[in-house]
């Protein structure tokens, strides 16, 4: 568990912040967010990967609220679509 870590940590400090979730593990439940961060590589290629258990579709996610729909903030087929013109 990733206690103690603010949005403003975050927001304010992500690279130090950043770096201690990291040392903590590669996955870490950060309360804050009331959601998962995932640090490690081989982790986040995983994640990336299993459209069925994860997802961007998220109305907390910020880069949809933004810049509107994208690649980065839309799954299944809409990602796709986004995603060919740079594949």
């Amino acid at each position: 568990m990733a206690d103690g870590v603010t949005l403003d940590d975050l927001d304010q400090r992500h690279h130090a912040t950043l770096a201690r979730l990291r040392e903590r593990g590669p996955v870490q439940w950060v309360e804050a967010l009331g959601g998962w961060v995932v640090t490690g590589r081989d982790e986040s290629i995983a994640v990336m990967r299993d459209a069925e258990r994860f997802t961007v579709d998220d109305p907390r996610f910020s880069t949809a609220q933004v810049v509107g729909p994208s690649m980065l903030s839309l799954d299944g087929e809409q990602h796709r679509r986004h995603r060919d013109p740079f594949a």
